[in-house]
């Protein structure tokens, strides 16, 4: 009689890829082995478990199946089973190494992120997370296709509680690198986002001005610090509506219309007002829309140009919402000026270089507290001369997930169509495209 194979040898070279395994790490390469396997290590102890009974080894069988579905299979564990077996100690004493080299057991991972273990008590209790729970109350975008998708095997990840632990997986990596918990929590996230993996990845924490870059399969690229928006972020709708239109938009909004003829912008509304950027902005302070709303947004294919800038040639990115509608805040090179660069200067002694993605608790403390002032900006966000080279090569044509300004539930939801409480003035081209001439006194 044929014995049946535990794994192919596609499979064996597929876990070890996907979870970093070298083959020291493997307790037994045997069980791993095209040839006819040697099963007696199926009636063999290796290490005590820590389960008192059948419900809190079947918790750990579906944990593995859930989680490293591969595995799983590869020792021959069922969802279901005994709980003192020589296939639950095998799998709970398995050494494993991640991609980010740290070196533990199956079971040591379980008791940090499995599902509801304890450690104090050794007992199913709550579970352990970092991350903002996600649930069917959630309105993160695209979740359904999350739930159907399949992060690290065939198997799609169908529970809420599968997909928790999982992002809390990828959270607590990103967190074993030095990356804070905000950032480390979204782009562990964007892990499980099948709709997000054809270009690279910019998360934003305007609460600790931070700007991360990753590339689409989430490889940190770089940090820094960045200079955001004079104002906190609103949850009001017709605030955030306010300040998701493009300069001309902010300009017809106070009655100044572009004539193509002229080559100017024209008040429209009879008062004969000669055209001033200064109106304009102060019409974003008095409206309190100095900020980027939290939400998705993609960057343009092609760079500008702002010699008021830092890098002067190639340092603006323009921003759009994710149905291609430019907005006001862009992305650039810093605004000249004594604060901003006071600023930029003062945080850089706390901050590691752009290409370590640890971030010291003393950055986040002197931001924190106010110590730093990185709030100045009319909504774009300010980058530093250190980032502007990796602007150019990395952030074009990508996607920027601006996490919320909340300290509980920040992870980037649905991007509402705030248009829809504009005024629905009709979209016109941005004035820069007819030659126009951008202010000296731009302080974006």
């Amino acid at each position: 009689m044929k014995t049946r194979l535990l794994i192919t040898e596609d499979e064996k070279k597929h876990i070890m890829k996907l979870y970093g395994l070298t083959k020291n790490s493997l307790v037994n390469e045997q069980i791993f082995s095209l040839k006819t396997p040697d099963t007696s290590y199926k009636n063999r102890k290796l290490g005590d478990t820590p389960f008192k009974n059948k419900e809190e080894g079947d918790k750990f069988r579906k944990w593995v199946n859930d989680t490293f579905p591969e595995i799983a299979r590869g020792l021959d564990l069922d969802p279901a089973g005994e709980y003192n077996n020589a296939y639950i100690q095998w799998a709970w004493n398995l050494p494993i190494e991640t991609n980010a080299g740290t070196k533990e057991t199956l079971g040591q991972r379980y008791k940090n992120y499995g599902y509801g273990y304890d450690k104090k008590t050794e007992t199913s209790t709550t579970s352990k997370s970092i991350c903002p729970v996600i649930d069917e109350n959630s309105n993160i975008q695209g979740l359904q296709e999350i739930l159907n998708s399949a992060v690290s095997s065939r198997s799609p990840i169908k529970t809420y509680t599968s997909l928790n632990n999982i992002i809390n997986m990828f959270a607590q990596r990103f967190a074993n690198q030095g990356i804070p918990v905000r950032t480390a929590c979204q782009a562990a996230l964007n892990k499980v986002r099948p709709n997000f993996k054809d270009k690279n990845q910019i998360i934003m924490d305007s609460l600790n001005k931070l700007i991360y870059v990753f590339d689409k399969d989430g490889n940190f690229i770089a940090k820094d610090v960045i200079i955001t928006g004079a104002h906190k972020q609103s949850k009001d709708l017709e605030i955030i509506a306010k300040s998701l239109v493009d300069w001309d938009g902010a300009c017809n909004r106070e009655g100044f219309f572009w004539d193509e003829n002229k080559g100017e912008y024209i008040d429209k509304t009879g008062k004969n007002r000669k055209y001033n950027p200064d109106i304009i902005y102060n019409s974003i302070n008095k409206n309190g829309t100095r900020f980027l709303p939290a939400g998705i947004f993609t960057t343009a294919r092609e760079l500008g140009s702002g010699e008021e800038y830092y890098g002067g040639k190639d340092n603006e990115l323009p921003l759009s919402t994710m149905d291609g509608k430019e907005i006001l805040q862009w992305m650039h090179g810093y605004y000249v000026e004594p604060p901003r660069t006071e600023a930029i200067n003062a945080a850089k002694r706390f901050l590691s270089k752009s290409n370590d993605p640890k971030v010291s608790q003393e950055f986040l403390d002197e931001v924190g507290i106010g110590n730093i002032n990185l709030s100045h900006s009319y909504g774009c966000i300010n980058l530093t001369p250190d980032f502007i080279p990796i602007l150019r090569k990395n952030m074009v044509n990508s996607y920027l997930f601006n996490v919320s300004e909340d300290k509980q539930n920040y992870l980037v939801q649905n991007s509402q169509k705030f248009f829809d409480k504009t005024l629905n003035q009709p979209s016109c081209p941005n004035p820069n495209s007819f030659g126009a001439e951008i202010p000296i006194d731009f302080t974006g």
